[in-house]
């Protein structure tokens, strides 16, 4: 990746797994800008959502859902789930790495899980060669 170009993450995450907008370290200084979306439930992501941050320049889409049966509308995380699984295909089909968008289940106020997630996601999106081109 070009050491000038700045890394763009997007994270949308339930409240139920953390309710702060940005619990962390991430002051969007360099090497990589991170951006949260709180959502009242993981079910509330739309698939439009997810390609719209993609489409808005961001390099990786991280999804944070609920630990298994703990979500707070029973099945929230299930759906969550099975949306970003949809989307995957529609970046494969658009050529675009599905790893790119990942999909985390957390548990509620496990901030040392959500960081490492992070920055395990961060890690991996240096390796790859960023979608959009910064040159004209």
């Amino acid at each position: 990746m070009k050491t000038d170009y700045r890394l763009r993450l997007t994270i949308f995450h339930c409240t139920n797994v953390f309710d702060e907008d940005n619990p962390f370290s991430y002051t969007n200084t360099e090497p990589a800008k991170v951006d949260f979306v709180k959502l009242p439930c993981s079910s509330m992501v739309n698939d439009v959502f997810l390609l719209r941050a993609f489409e808005a320049g961001s390099d990786g889409v991280m999804l944070i859902i609920c630990a298994d049966n703990d979500c707070q509308f029973v099945d929230g995380s299930i759906r969550a789930r099975k949306r970003a699984e949809k989307v995957k295909k529609t970046l494969r089909e658009l050529e675009i790495e599905p790893e790119r968008l990942s999909i985390f289940n957390i548990a509620k106020n496990d901030h040392a899980t959500v960081q490492s997630s992070i920055q395990e996601t961060l890690d991996y999106l240096t390796t790859l060669n960023p979608i959009y081109s910064t040159t004209k």
